[in-house]
């Protein structure tokens, strides 16, 4: 670890993105709280598409051999007409975007991911906390002074907002941005960009709290990609924090990294989105899938 890295993180959240980062912190030998305003166990969403590239980033995890006995791979994309049979009219062979060795995607349950990323992150040593809410935020110069709702009062290196698409975090930095549903207003483009804390939309530096996943980054379902950039962010994010002093230059180096490729994915998803709901003969569906493909196979 390098001898400026981070020595404490706050991770406000205990979904992909949070329990991922926890983990790889913690397991670098970094102080983890790991904070859910939600109890243990409780998990919003029933079930979830995981492609290739975050199967990657499972097994960087250590936890792909669990998460494979309790899910259901495949390697192709079935298509069915809406006859009541569910009539399937073609099958096409899905690109293994995380590397041969491993499946194109599996199908599981939500509650069962968490589970076993919640008890990952605690073998490695972070400190879950659940029921437990922040109330304000401090971001100084070196550190951030973080209260929480039951009037305590802890400082951190750093804190990682992870806490999904309607983020108080995101709100508490002064950001009013809020996704809303493809539907609802076509003539926009419904994503947030990956963003790090500011006031009046002014970056404070050096800034010492980052949002990632769907507090970050928003995008319908439709390339079910949402889960693997979130587990992206956190791997990019975990390995910067423990190999580089925090300054502007980790900062810049993260959004290099993340940046173009979640706005590719979320703008591809969006897009697929609006040719779904308008029926657009002229959408060019498998050249928007395989280059969205193409660009998650390599690792980020």
């Amino acid at each position: 670890m390098h001898p400026l890295s981070v020595r404490s993180v706050l991770v406000i959240g205990g979904g992909l993105a949070g329990s991922a980062a926890a983990i790889f912190l913690a397991r670098a030998g970094v102080r983890v709280d790991l904070i859910e305003t939600n109890g243990r166990g409780h998990t919003v969403g029933s079930g979830i598409t995981l492609q290739g590239n975050a199967l990657r980033v499972l097994r960087d995890l250590g936890v792909w051999e669990r998460a494979a006995a309790r899910s259901g791979g495949f390697d192709t994309i079935g298509i069915r007409a809406t006859d009541e049979a569910g009539t399937l009219l073609a099958e096409i062979p899905d690109n293994r975007t995380g590397g041969p060795d491993l499946p194109a995607a599996v199908g599981m349950q939500r509650p069962v991911l968490t589970a076993i990323l919640h008890d990952a992150a605690e073998t490695a040593g972070a400190n879950l906390r659940f029921e437990t809410q922040v109330d304000s935020l401090v971001d100084g110069a070196d550190e951030v002074e973080v209260t929480f709702g039951d009037g305590s009062r802890t400082r951190y290196d750093v804190v990682i907002g992870a806490d999904g698409l309607r983020s108080a975090t995101r709100r508490a930095l002064g950001f009013d941005s809020e996704p809303r549903p493809v539907a609802a207003d076509r003539s926009r483009r419904d994503q947030l960009h990956l963003v790090r804390t500011a006031r009046d939309r002014r970056a404070v530096e050096p800034g010492r709290v980052v949002l990632i996943g769907d507090a970050a980054h928003v995008c319908p379902p439709t390339l079910a990609q949402g889960g693997a950039q979130a587990l992206e962010d956190a791997a990019v994010l975990s390995e910067l924090l423990t190999t580089e002093p925090v300054d502007e230059q980790l900062w810049q180096r993260f959004t290099e990294r993340r940046l173009p490729r979640a706005n590719a994915v979320v703008e591809a998803s969006v897009q697929l989105g609006r040719w779904m709901l308008d029926h657009d003969p002229d959408a060019d569906v498998p050249g928007l899938m395989g280059r969205i493909a193409a660009l998650v196979t390599d690792p980020t």
